[in-house]
């Protein structure tokens, strides 16, 4: 059985239904990323499985337990939120005791367990500290601790790195990854970032008005979206509309970097002719604008190419037949 399966789950806040028939799996140590535009129910699913928010019908079985009808504190669940709500009175050892402490922990037990979990996440030495007295991604990184050392049988996050500026945020993506590898805790954490699902999901859940779109391993839903608007929210694309191979018609994708330029254009089975218009630097690619016909369209290139483009008017481009994708 998986570790975590939602089955039909529907929930409503305040007596407006935020979730609308969610079922889907995950197995034991996964990381899966629940990715959305605000308002799609990410938050309310994260909150609905923490039983924070009570089903309308549906059921949540977790390590082959029905779950669905038990208090928030019978789950055995870790959550860390957006503001990671570390008590400013208790100092970082305190603050990540807290669990081991209502649950009467003995002393020796607990020490080594903070020790432990303080070595893994990287917060050795900080112990006396107090959460004003240390850095927002050790605030993170002492969340992630207090809620890892019950040993959680799941762990959930709500948009862990939203109030971290950027270069903060991704160097605690590989925080989170290592300490999850390490730990080999089943986790669910929030995101609206899709670059930020790519490199730490194994498994991937669009949302979209309270209802799952698709769900999958995270490169499959990359690569080979169901629809435009999970192209469209899962990295940057472009359409055109036309036939497949097999004489399907109707809109097809294309993501940028398989777009080939020039010589390695011309090799190739579909080639076209384009208007080049500008570019934005966007490390490490340079992203090539162009339009063909009435299209708009997205070429990523290498910085080197770049420069003798900008000479042009117009360029060459063209990409593999396995690189169109049909949308239904």
């Amino acid at each position: 059985m998986p570790w975590l399966d939602l089955r039909n789950v529907s929930a409503s806040y305040d007596a407006q239904e935020v979730l609308n028939d969610i079922s889907m799996t995950l197995e034991e140590g996964e990381l899966l990323a629940l990715l959305g535009p605000s308002g799609s129910g990410k938050t309310s699913l994260l909150r609905t499985i923490a039983g924070l928010i009570s089903l309308d019908k549906g059921t949540i079985i977790l390590d082959e337990t029905d779950i669905s009808l038990h208090p928030p504190y019978r789950r055995d669940i870790g959550m860390v939120f957006q503001s990671y709500a570390l008590f400013p009175h208790f100092n970082l050892e305190k603050n990540i005791a807290f669990g081991l402490n209502v649950r009467d922990v003995p002393q020796k037990e607990m020490e080594e367990r903070v020790s432990e979990i303080m070595q893994i996440s990287n917060l050795q030495g900080l112990g006396k500290r107090f959460p004003n007295e240390i850095s927002g991604g050790e605030q993170q990184r002492g969340a992630l601790a207090r809620a890892l050392i019950t040993k959680p049988r799941l762990l959930l996050l709500d948009e862990p790195f939203a109030a971290l500026d950027k270069n903060l945020r991704y160097q605690m993506r590989g925080e989170l990854k290592k300490i999850q590898q390490k730990t080999h805790i089943t986790t669910i954490f929030v995101t609206h970032d899709q670059e930020e699902a790519l490199q730490l999901a194994d498994k991937m859940v669009v949302m979209k008005e309270g209802r799952l779109i698709q769900s999958g391993p995270a490169r499959e839903i990359y690569e080979r979206p169901c629809n435009r608007f999970v192209a469209e929210f899962v990295g940057e694309a472009n359409f055109f509309e036309g036939k497949t191979l097999d004489q399907k018609a109707g809109t097809i994708m294309i993501r940028p970097e398989n777009i080939e330029i020039e010589d390695q254009a011309a090799q190739l089975p579909s080639q076209f002719e384009a208007e080049i218009i500008d570019y934005e630097i966007r490390s490490p690619w340079i992203c090539l604008r162009a339009r063909l016909r009435n299209y708009p369209v997205m070429v990523y290139c290498r910085p080197q190419s770049l420069a003798p483009l900008l000479k042009k008017k117009k360029i060459l481009i063209g990409w593999e037949n396995e690189a169109m994708v049909y949308l239904t």
